[in-house]
């Protein structure tokens, strides 16, 4: 066996590479950088309702990435999603402690 035909063995799939065809049908990429960006930043805006502190600034951040990898409208989405989720999340804070009797 020589050293081509052992490292061929290794692989158990085979990924097909964004130019390649696949079947007759030529594959490409899922998501570009900014899509996922914006993906995270959606997911961490939902999450912010949570803990808003932490996934909210977290969102927003994000959603300046994606913005700036080319996803401008996704982006800005993950951002109002983050922002309303951190604005949200700190009246709910305010108003449980204005209940409790801390503030």
């Amino acid at each position: 066996m020589t050293d081509r035909e052992s490292t061929n063995n290794l692989l158990i799939f085979s990924v097909p590479k964004a130019s390649q065809t696949y079947e007759g049908k030529a594959s490409k990429v899922i998501l570009s950088t900014g899509e996922s960006y914006a993906y995270i930043g959606i997911a961490l805006g939902i999450l912010g309702f949570i803990i808003p502190v932490i996934f909210s600034i977290a969102g927003i951040g994000f959603g300046y990435f994606a913005t700036r990898n080319g996803e401008k409208s996704f982006g800005k989405i993950a951002m109002i999603v983050s922002f309303a989720s951190l604005a949200v999340g700190i009246k709910a804070i305010i108003i449980i402690l204005t209940y409790m009797g801390f503030i």
